[in-house]
């Protein structure tokens, strides 16, 4: 069998025709119909009335209800066109920070059947949204502070907007007449006056020494989750000269920041979730945390519990009734990463990180469906090939497995090697019962004949990352970081 398979992301922008629309990312002969969205998880939103958790997960949302927080029940989910980087609920609407894809606007009136409404892209990347009666502001990365008139959400309609040079704006609130911006490149708070939201200025700031991630605003505090200096508190009760007030350096980098009474709540990327005491602002002091599995971007707590966005561990949920002791009840985690996908009749098999082997039902495909999924939570599958009853899924930390897929309600391993050398596989090609493998620092031959026992045949290590394998003909084309490509005749 001579098979070469090639894929190409071809993106075509085309904002500079005026178009604000989605399509704008497509091109005249290339429409977007749908997608099985779902990976890491760097945003939360939450409905307290209704016990509605809102998780960010890769291009979707998990409607959650957490009226039982130990045991979470995913009612529905919405597949966003871009990466959800921030989101924000208010009166049964849920907002959308996608990235590139800008804002989108969903009905979740009834969380079992959300309804778009309406989206705007913006000309930055939106990270983060809030919204405050008419109006959306977006924390637009390069482009600054993008105010959104979203009265009528099926045409939101910019209509005033902030932009500096050398600014890149991660987070917005609002409170009153003025909005605050955590600015990931200036370094710090910038505040502005939006009471007349088609000609907002700036009316203060207050480089921070780190890098401002996220901003909290209560009462007459701002309080600023800044990565690498940790959590400080500023003074904004004249919001022309914010002023220090306090602050603590908790582990890990701050990268979210929820306020309540008497704590703050930080997500801190590589430390999970941090309690610091804030009944006296001038002397914040960490009263208790709980390092979460993953890498925390975003926090959110209602009652007993905060929700914690913590990337590829999903939306974890921990018990704060005491805060010196704060404990884990449950978790909900979609599937992750996306490294390789195979097609193989109407299913799409999905080498999916952290998910392991991942079977998604494409017949209808404006509304992929999940089929089944097979995982080791120490491996991460990074390749996979399908030929007649089996998967072979190239994982990493040192094994191919052999899925049996000739039954999708009842997947099992029939088969495993073990790489002579400790590596991720990275990517598979199968041929003629063998399967080549590229392997991190080794390209490997291994007979697949008996898939119960797979038989390794050959092994080349190489001084870097081997990513890429591809056959064609009688040779074997193995693409190598900084190195190039190697070719094999095999």
């Amino acid at each position: 069998m001579n098979f070469i398979c090639l894929c190409f992301f071809a993106f075509f922008q085309t904002i500079g025709s005026g178009d604000n629309s989605v399509l704008a990312y497509d091109s005249s002969n290339v429409r977007f119909i749908g997608n099985w969205p779902f990976g890491p998880s760097n945003a939360v939103a939450i409905d307290q009335a209704r016990n509605l958790v809102f998780m960010g997960s890769g291009g979707g949302i998990s409607i959650l209800n957490v009226a039982n927080p130990s045991a979470p029940v995913e009612v529905s989910q919405i597949k966003s066109r871009g990466f959800v980087e921030g989101l924000f609920y208010l009166n049964n609407r849920l907002y959308i920070a996608g990235g590139k894809y800008g804002l989108e606007i969903w009905d979740v009136t009834a969380p079992s059947s959300p309804a778009k409404l309406g989206s705007i892209i913006t000309p930055g990347r939106a990270k983060d949204v809030y919204v405050s009666g008419s109006y959306a502001y977006v924390a637009d990365w390069t482009n600054g502070i993008r105010i959104v008139n979203v009265s009528t959400p099926s045409n939101p309609v910019e209509v005033g907007y902030w932009d500096q040079d050398q600014g890149l704006a991660m987070a917005v609130v609002v409170a009153g007449n003025y909005a605050y911006i955590a600015d990931y490149d200036m370094g710090g708070l910038i505040i502005l006056n939006i009471a007349d939201p088609s000609n907002p200025y700036q009316v203060g700031s207050y480089d921070t020494p780190g890098i401002a991630w996220d901003v909290f605003v209560s009462g007459v505090y701002a309080y600023i989750a800044d990565m690498v200096a940790g959590f400080l508190i500023l003074n904004v009760s004249d919001p022309a000269n914010p002023y220090y007030v306090g602050s603590c350096f908790p582990s890990g980098w701050c990268m979210g920041v929820w306020v309540s009474g008497n704590y703050a709540y930080l997500a801190n990327f590589d430390a999970g979730l941090r309690i610091i005491n804030i009944s006296n602002p001038a002397s914040p002091y960490e009263v208790g945390y709980y390092n979460t599995p993953g890498n925390s971007y975003e926090v959110v707590q209602y009652g007993n519990y905060v929700y914690v966005a913590d990337d590829y561990a999903g939306l974890r949920i921990v018990n704060v009734s005491s805060v010196n002791n704060p404990y884990e009840v449950s978790y909900f985690n979609p599937l992750n990463y996306a490294r390789k996908v195979f097609v193989s009749g109407s299913y799409a098999y999905i080498a999916d990180g952290q998910a392991g082997l991942t079977i998604v039902d494409i017949e209808e495909p404006s509304s992929p469906t999940f089929v089944a999924n097979i995982m080791d939570t120490t491996h991460e599958a990074w390749g996979v090939v399908v030929e007649e009853d089996y998967a072979y899924a190239a994982y990493g930390s040192m094994e191919l497995w052999i899925v049996d897929v000739s039954d999708l309600d009842s997947l099992y391993v029939i088969g495993s090697l073990s790489y002579p050398t400790p590596a991720s596989g990275y990517d598979i090609c199968v041929r003629d019962s063998l399967a080549y493998i590229a392997a991190m620092s080794q390209f490997i031959i291994a007979s697949i004949a008996d898939p119960r026992y797979p038989d390794l045949l050959f092994q080349d290590l190489f001084p870097a990352n081997v990513r890429g394998v591809a056959l064609i003909d009688s040779f074997a084309l193995i693409a190598c970081e900084q190195l190039g490509i190697y070719i094999y005749n095999i």
